[in-house]
């Protein structure tokens, strides 16, 4: 064995872990926008073309109503819920109408929650919309799990962060988990940028389940740099907290790097924890342990 081995943990070890953290919660079917393995991506900004809010008497979220012409009017919405100028009774009919179409109100929401595309007073209502309709959780971890990662504006990245908390999202976790694994493309390299903002969304959000995903990549990324060099590896199984997986091990690639094994997962987990327990896995496990499902 060389000085010094880098291990990269494949695709499909991280999908299979974030398939095991949205099994531990029921979600519904996915959204058009199906959560793969493929970084968050947001468009190229375009204005909204969304009717302003109406005051009373304002029938939202009409029957018939085309996709985009549904999109417009959750924009709409979620800028009268953002600006805070809506009457009790408004809001009132508001919230109803959002609760009858809560899981299509969910997606439009979602959508909205691109800041590339939306203002932020359309952004924070589109988060307040989510909180009233209570869509099921894989409805719109996309959209969350980009404004946890890229918001630009702190009121509105900190109201998605609570309502992530809040709902416990396994989902959004999940998401954030493979926009992590995209920094260590195998063809594009190392995205450093990417890595960060996903080990800062993971670190405010405070989910356990993260902690455990990144350690469980770790204890594999350590364990197989001890038992062999380069070449491709057999199958071996991860077990524990309800998690039974049976991960086929990339191939190994090794390097010299002043005689130290760099492993990718153990720098976010450190990150994301602020804890550093080096590559001892058992001191790792017994602090997990320890922690609250979603730090305070």
């Amino acid at each position: 064995m060389k000085a010094g081995e880098t291990i990269r943990c494949g695709t499909r070890c991280l999908a299979m872990l974030c398939a095991a953290l949205l099994a531990q919660h029921e979600v519904s079917a996915a959204s058009p926008s199906e959560a793969g393995d493929e970084a968050l991506v947001i468009g190229p900004r375009r204005e909204s073309k969304a009717p302003a809010p109406a005051g009373g008497g304002r029938e939202w979220f009409k029957a018939g109503l085309s996709a985009e012409a549904y999109q417009a009017e959750a924009a709409a919405a979620a800028a009268a819920l953002g600006g805070d100028k809506l009457s009790a009774e408004e809001k009132t009919a508001l919230s109803e109408a959002i609760r009858r179409e809560g899981e299509r109100t969910g997606r439009a929401f979602g959508a909205c929650l691109d800041w590339k595309q939306y203002n932020a007073t359309t952004r924070l209502g589109a988060i307040r919309g989510l909180t009233i309709g209570a869509p099921a959780a894989r409805t719109a971890a996309k959209g969350l799990a980009g404004s946890a990662i890229g918001e630009p504006v702190q009121q509105v990245r900190s109201t998605a962060i609570s309502l992530i908390r809040d709902r416990k999202d396994a989902a959004v976790t999940a998401e954030i988990l493979r926009f992590w694994r995209s920094a260590y493309d195998d063809e594009l390299g190392f995205d450093e940028a990417k890595r960060v903002a996903a080990v800062a969304a993971m670190r405010d959000i405070g989910d356990r389940r993260a902690y455990e995903a990144l350690l469980y990549l770790v204890t594999l990324e350590l364990h197989t740099g001890a038992a062999s060099s380069a070449g491709p590896m057999g199958e071996v199984s991860i077990t524990g907290n309800g998690i039974n997986l049976p991960i086929q091990l990339p191939s190994i690639e090794t390097m010299s790097f002043n005689g130290t094994i760099i492993v990718p997962a153990l720098a976010s987990l450190k990150g994301v924890t602020g804890q550093d327990f080096g590559r001892d896995a058992n001191k790792w496990r017994e602090w997990i342990k320890q922690q609250p499902d979603f730090r305070k």
